[in-house]
């Protein structure tokens, strides 16, 4: 419905008019008799058209138009004149009028041609009033937006510069960026120009089609800008007829992915390195576990020539006894025990002198003095009975003397190989000839 405000000071016009246009029910129509009472009306109402007289007291209609356009409000103003008043037509068409009809004749026809005249000029404004507001939306976006917004024409001529490319690249606005495509190709990076031109002239060969590249391009500093670029042929689209090509600044997320793949590569080069440490480790662990199984065997083996030495010492026939260097015994075998009656349990932890009494001094205290720096000593007699006996220094803490009966040996002791029994029962050592070494008559040791 087209809201219709009306000033006229005869009160019958305004009614009949008002009448014949509600009748369709297109039109709502409020009535004023001057141009005062209209003005105060539009601070309050909201009217699509304004019909007014001309000639009306106080102030005129021509008046009543150029205070509303002096008040900024562009709302469309038809004028009622008499006829032959061609100098108040060209008037208001000059002080803003939109049209004009003029007064007399056939009624039914006048009153069909205001009704037809304000559609007309109401929808004509209200569509003016969108492509205007429209206008001023994408100007306002277009000036506001920070991406770079360009047109180039069929010859490759910039129509088109969005304020945010001055602002972007640095150029003042009053001096212009480049006129041409050309122009624009001094710009870009020479080792991006190249793909640049290529990816231009593949677009501008297909209508419709739409290209993405990145490319740097220099700014008035002289440094170049990473840009993100979408070109879009728009050639046979109305209004534009152009290239369109919408940029973004990509600097920072270059510079970002440049960081990425820096902080990339070195986590692979650690991942390697860690790699290499683990399989060092791993090596390392597995000649580890080797050595431990080394070390079992050997301790295995030790424990097994400790158990055997211990069958040897207590299987053997010859009496074997060990003391520490303080002359205390700390071995004394079975067969010690049998030579001479005295239990292993009181001999180890003695001297000699308290376990063995002797005729002659303390020969055996003597002779084991002797051993302990490395040389063997030879012990004849103990009281009640005779004793061979030699003593070998192992090491600095013990000393082991062999002790055997003087006299015949047994059977055993004359079959073992290198000795010979004498007619008077006594064996000499033989050499690996079978010589007797000396005359001296005595019982070898077995060691």
């Amino acid at each position: 419905m087209i809201r219709v405000l009306y000033a006229d000071d005869e009160p019958s016009l305004l009614e009949i008019t008002r009448l014949y246009l509600e009748r369709t029910g297109e039109f709502s129509v409020d009535t004023v008799e001057s141009a005062s009472e209209g003005l105060t009306r539009l601070k309050t109402g909201q009217y699509d058209v304004i019909l007014s007289d001309y000639q009306m007291p106080g102030m005129d209609g021509i008046r009543f138009l150029r205070q509303i356009r002096a008040d900024g409000n562009t709302i469309p103003f038809i004028v009622f004149t008499g006829r032959g008043r061609e100098d108040v037509v060209i008037d208001a068409i000059d002080s803003g009028a939109d049209s004009y009809i003029q007064k007399g004749g056939n009624p039914q026809a006048q009153f069909a041609e205001l009704a037809h005249k304000i559609t007309q000029i109401v929808r004509r404004y209200q569509a003016e009033r969108k492509v205007r507001e429209g206008a001023a939306r994408f100007r306002a976006l277009f000036e506001n937006i920070w991406d770079i917004i360009q047109i180039f024409d069929k010859t490759g001529r910039v129509v088109y510069n969005s304020p945010s490319a001055y602002r972007i690249m640095g150029f003042p606005e009053n001096e212009p960026l480049y006129f041409h495509a050309n122009n624009a190709l001094t710009y870009i990076h020479p080792d991006d120009r190249e793909g640049v031109v290529a990816r231009y002239r593949e677009i501008g060969a297909a209508a419709g089609s739409s290209q993405f590249m990145e490319y740097r391009m220099k700014m008035a500093g002289g440094d170049y800008l990473w840009l993100e670029s979408v070109f879009t042929n728009k050639y046979d689209v109305d209004g534009i007829h152009g290239l369109i090509v919408t940029s973004r600044p990509i600097t920072e997320r270059k510079r970002a992915e440049e960081e990425l793949k820096k902080k990339h590569e070195e986590l692979n080069a650690a991942f390697e390195q860690l790699t290499a440490t683990e399989e060092e480790l791993r090596q390392n662990y597995n000649e580890l576990a080797g050595s431990e199984h080394r070390l079992a065997e050997s301790e295995r083996l030790i424990r097994a020539s400790e158990a055997y030495l211990k069958c040897i010492i207590s299987d053997a026939r010859e009496g074997l006894t060990a003391y520490d260097t303080d002359l205390r015994f700390t071995l004394w075998n079975p067969y010690m025990e049998e030579l001479t009656g005295i239990p292993g349990i009181g001999g180890r932890g003695k001297t000699p002198r308290r376990t063995v009494p002797v005729v002659w001094g303390d020969p055996l205290s003597r002779q084991s003095q002797k051993s302990t720096g490395g040389r063997n000593a030879r012990i004849r007699r103990y009281p009640g009975r005779a004793f061979d006996k030699k003593e070998k220094n192992l090491d600095p803490l013990h000393c082991i003397p062999a002790v055997r009966p003087r006299g015949k040996p047994d059977r055993g002791h004359r079959d073992r190989p290198g000795y010979h029994a004498t007619k008077r029962g006594r064996t000499r050592p033989r050499c690996g000839n079978g010589c007797v070494k000396g005359k001296r008559r005595e019982v070898p040791e077995r060691l």
